[in-house]
């Protein structure tokens, strides 16, 4: 689909335009696009900086201003539709590569998902973080956790040293986020899903996360996402990279 988006709506919109003005090919897709075509440019920002990278005899990185730190902290990723006791298998497996965090999805029930955190942090001990994403507990049909059942599960969890809570709650319910972080539980993440830069400053404006994710290519490109950290920068708030891609995301992220 998004293959279809770049060489249909995308190439009418900018083939002509000046490929070296980044800058001005952003505004006008800003300007003319929508929903998924900001999604689908993504891809196509990445490529024209590394193509003036190219020209220019530099990175990518270079482009954007260079480069900022030496090293970045990573976790394993991995964790869905299995029983406890197959999550902190998972996890005493992913930190034994050397990762210092693991992600997991929890959707078991209350009591399960406990038990869940509980396992897991017997298999991995005191130094590794556990990061939560759950999405699933919002998408259980009549099963779905309300507000309140969030809030517990948040004060369940937090003994266990939880890095961070991701997307408890549907995307756009952004007071819900806000609501639960004032109560200073455990570290609120979000952000994959926002679909504009206006999102995003809503989601830090509004106080809803402490930490804030965004794709490379989900979210506009480059350029799209040093705005996003700078953003991040200015309220304080931590940032984690996210990718719903492959592994040339995470070479662009």
């Amino acid at each position: 689909p998004m293959a279809g988006k770049i060489n249909g709506a995308l190439r009418e919109l900018l083939v002509g335009q000046c490929a070296t003005d980044i800058a001005a090919l952003n505004a006008r897709v800003a300007e003319q696009a929508k929903g998924d075509l900001l999604i689908a440019y993504g891809a196509i920002n990445v490529a024209l900086h590394d193509l003036l990278g190219k020209f220019e005899g530099c990175t990518a990185g270079e482009l954007l201003g260079g480069r900022i730190q030496e090293r970045l902290r990573l976790y394993g990723s991995a964790g869905m539709y299995q029983s406890p006791e197959a999550y902190a298998a998972e996890a005493a497996e992913v930190a034994s590569l050397g990762f210092t965090a693991h992600k997991y999805r929890p959707a078991l029930g209350p009591d399960e998902d406990l038990r869940t955190v509980q396992l897991m942090r017997e298999a991995v001990g005191p130094n590794v973080g556990l990061c939560l994403d759950a999405h699933g507990w919002f998408r259980m049909g009549d099963q779905s956790y309300t507000r309140g059942l969030v809030e517990q599960m948040a004060q369940d969890i937090q003994p266990f040293g939880i890095t961070w809570l991701e997307e408890p709650f549907p995307p756009e319910d952004h007071a819900a986020y806000a609501e639960l972080r004032r109560k200073n539980i455990v570290p609120i993440a979000a952000g994959e899903h926002e679909v504009s830069y206006q999102g995003f400053m809503s989601l830090m404006g509004k106080g809803c996360v402490d930490i804030v994710q965004a794709d490379v290519s989900h979210h506009g490109g480059l350029d799209s996402l040093k705005n996003i950290l700078q953003a991040c920068k200015d309220h304080g708030l931590e940032f984690a990279f996210h990718n719903w891609g492959t592994e040339l995301e995470t070479i662009a992220d």
